[in-house]
């Protein structure tokens, strides 16, 4: 019998880890508690998984990561037929609060309660940082001081991210009117995971608005509104990134030619993929394919410079 979960150790440094996870469970309800003994990120490369945590949802699929925290206990379902493909960076005990001490200050007066973000949103700039990784680990060898500097600098900007989300939720309706009541805000935000989870299964899979309302029962014109309410995104925007990411990781982990690639993705043709994809990440699919993105030294370059306050 395949095995349903593999997880390849490509990096350990002094104070850090990078894992690559593949998991080729299919459609089905939560999994056995499980439990973390230390503190970890997770970007997903492919595919889509739920974790079950603290009495919430969260969506785990390529637009986001998610943290494992230790002492943590959760479960995990999978909603598609296509298993996942994770990036895991095991981090030093402590670096995720110290972190979130410099954007949450207020954090210091709770040390001892469970780590409270449970995911952040993953730019463009963290998920081709978090790709490229991966690749030079696995072609060569790579400086310990350099990779863990990169965890560092990863963990820290999604710390930001996350905090920057939870402040932006909008607390007021439109010219200042009062918000949402509680359980429509719960109701919408239902609403939105339930159809990220909807477009990350069936990637890249061709879905009409109406079949996309249908399957999380609600109008078209509905569903619109609340998800770019709740991501800042167009439904359409959502599925390219979707896609996109997709595609890096088709190019990178399975080594396929941009033209099959942007078959696969769904796609209207290579110059389409190309273009979208140049759009998003800043180099073409055909120097993805040949593995030459961001150089790493580069692109950790890229990435301290845009953590610069």
């Amino acid at each position: 019998m395949p095995e349903i979960l593999s997880s390849r150790e490509v990096f350990r440094g002094g104070s850090a880890a990078v894992y690559d996870v593949r998991c080729s469970a299919r459609r089905c309800g939560c999994s056995g508690e499980e439990h973390n003994a230390g503190d970890s990120i997770a970007f997903i490369r492919s595919g889509v998984f739920v974790k079950h945590t603290r009495g919430t949802r969260i969506v785990a699929d390529p637009t986001s990561a998610v943290f494992f925290t230790r002492g943590e206990t959760y479960r995990v379902s999978h909603p598609g037929d296509h298993g996942d493909r994770c990036t895991s960076f095991a981090l030093p005990a402590g670096l995720l609060w110290e972190a979130l001490r410099e954007f949450d200050p207020r954090a210091a007066e709770r040390p001892d309660g469970p780590f409270p973000l449970t995911h952040a949103p993953a730019d463009e700039v963290s998920f081709l940082l978090q790709a490229r990784l991966l690749e030079h680990l696995r072609r060569s060898d790579a400086s310990p001081l350099a990779v863990e500097e990169a965890a560092c600098g990863l963990a820290r900007r999604l710390v930001r991210s996350a905090c920057e989300a939870r402040l932006s939720g909008p607390s007021r309706g439109a010219g200042g009117s009062p918000g949402p009541r509680g359980d429509t805000t719960a109701a919408h935000r239902d609403l939105v995971e339930a159809c990220k989870v909807a477009l990350a299964a069936r990637a890249p899979s061709r879905l009409t608005l109406i079949a996309l309302a249908r399957e999380v029962h609600a109008s078209p014109y509905h569903l619109s509104r609340v998800f770019r309410a709740g991501t800042g995104l167009t439904l359409q925007r959502y599925a390219n990134r979707l896609r996109l990411r997709d595609g890096l990781r088709r190019l990178l982990d399975d080594r396929g030619e941009p033209a099959v690639v942007a078959v696969e993705c769904g796609f209207f043709d290579q110059s389409h993929f190309c273009n979208a994809f140049k759009r998003e990440f800043g180099v073409t699919p055909g120097r993805g394919a040949q593995g030459h993105l961001l150089p790493f030294p580069r692109a950790l370059a890229h990435l301290s410079k845009l953590l610069q306050d």
